[in-house]
């Protein structure tokens, strides 16, 4: 879905210079679509959508009906957005490639913050998993280095408590780290 909608964000851009270079609507779709053929396969999601949305048009079939099919079936938010513009900027008549312009400015703003945001999201849970191990690769290091250093803790029934809680602590601490840094953007 992520994939689709940064496409999606390509295709829009092609088909709003398409219609500033003043092609109709139904045309910016087929210029779009040869626009992307430099960036995209045959097989990627969006040359197929405009593979069909282009057949579709040619069998007189309402734009606004195909991208309100288009976004049914994807399911992505962006594109209902989008659709739910286009449809009121065809019927009110007003400047479409003016509207069109801003929401896709909108569109790649939106997609660009969650990039960022993903982006932040990743490093943060790298950092979780490194301090996963860190209490390991301590303990491990002076088992190796300093063996009868760790004695006292593993035994007496002391040193065995203490480090029983201090395991629960640290399942706990890692069941925290994992449901702070798993986050759905």
């Amino acid at each position: 879905m992520w994939e689709l909608n940064l496409q999606f964000k390509d295709a829009l851009g092609g088909i709003l210079a398409a219609l500033m270079a003043g092609y109709s609507i139904e045309n910016s779709f087929k210029e779009a679509h040869k626009d992307l053929l430099l960036i995209y396969e045959l097989e990627d999601d969006i040359m197929l959508e405009l593979s069909f949305i282009n057949n579709q048009i040619q069998c007189n079939q309402r734009v606004e009906d195909l991208l309100s099919d288009f976004a049914k079936r994807s399911h992505i938010e962006d594109i209902t957005n989008f659709t739910e513009v286009f449809v009121m900027a065809k019927r009110s008549g007003g400047n479409l490639a003016a509207i069109l312009n801003r929401t896709v400015r909108n569109i790649s703003d939106k997609i660009e913050i969650k990039r960022e945001i993903q982006t932040l999201i990743a490093g943060k849970q790298m950092e979780a998993k490194i301090m996963m191990f860190i209490p390991i690769g301590i303990i491990t290091y002076m088992r190796i280095f300093s063996p009868g250093f760790m004695d006292v803790l593993y035994h007496n029934l002391l040193g065995i408590c203490i480090m029983t809680v201090a395991l629960i602590l640290y399942g706990l601490g890692i069941f925290l780290a994992e449901q702070i840094v798993n986050i759905e953007v």
